[in-house]
């Protein structure tokens, strides 16, 4: 294997660099091509072999040590962001966990939809089960939404406010025939109408009487 095969491979190698993100590239790229043509040279001199494994060596990990930087890179911004938006408070697993809980609880329910009903609605076990996520889902994003107000809207009670609204709004215009409190059917075929707001308007009247105060709302726009 002669020099214009190694030129080219280096030359090959330094194409592929710009894919490292920016701040890598600028710190890092001159002193990998020179490491990177030092080793080509220094093979050549053992053999093609030699060349040949590290090409593979360099070429084969480049995509895994491309991600890798790209994830170092993503994971300090957010962690500056985060730091910005939170006065340096860390968001912890358990905060993750709440403001992803009205999700996964939105789509537990709507895996419950997908299972053959008919059969499963003989099982009282099935109806308590499912009765009760749809009562979760329902008041969930208000209680949450009234919990963030008084802790002063801390970003894992986003999803509930946004949730929150977007429930009162989709089910005014729907009825809930099969839906029982307490054995009690819940406006029978009747649509929901202004009703839908209760919840939220409950959990507004508490939390505003808890907290004696109006600024964490405004605040809760201003972080937005």
């Amino acid at each position: 294997m002669n020099r214009v095969v190694v030129a080219s491979l280096a030359s090959f190698y330094s194409k592929l660099l710009p894919l490292y993100p920016r701040k890598f590239r600028s710190e890092f790229t001159e002193e990998m091509q020179t490491v990177f043509r030092d080793a080509l040279e220094e093979a050549l001199n053992d053999g093609t072999f030699v060349v040949v494994l590290l090409c593979l060596r360099e070429f084969g990990g480049l995509p895994f040590n491309i991600f890798k930087e790209l994830w170092h890179e993503l994971d300090g911004k957010e962690l500056i962001m985060l730091h910005e938006n939170t006065s340096g408070s860390p968001v912890t697993t358990g905060q993750v966990m709440m403001g992803a809980l009205p999700f996964f609880l939105f789509s537990l329910i709507l895996i419950m939809f997908e299972l053959p009903v008919i059969t499963l609605m003989e099982l009282e076990w099935f109806n308590t089960v499912g009765g009760a996520l749809l009562w979760m889902w329902l008041l969930l994003p208000a209680i949450g939404f009234g919990i963030g107000w008084v802790q002063g809207f801390p970003r894992w009670s986003y999803p509930y406010v946004g949730m929150a609204l977007i429930l009162a709004f989709s089910i005014q215009n729907a009825s809930t025939p099969a839906l029982n409190f307490f054995g009690i059917p819940i406006f029978g075929r009747e649509l929901w109408g202004w009703r839908s707001w209760i919840p939220l308007a409950v959990a507004f009247v508490i939390a505003l009487v808890i907290s004696r105060s109006l600024k964490p709302f405004v605040s809760f726009f201003v972080n937005l």
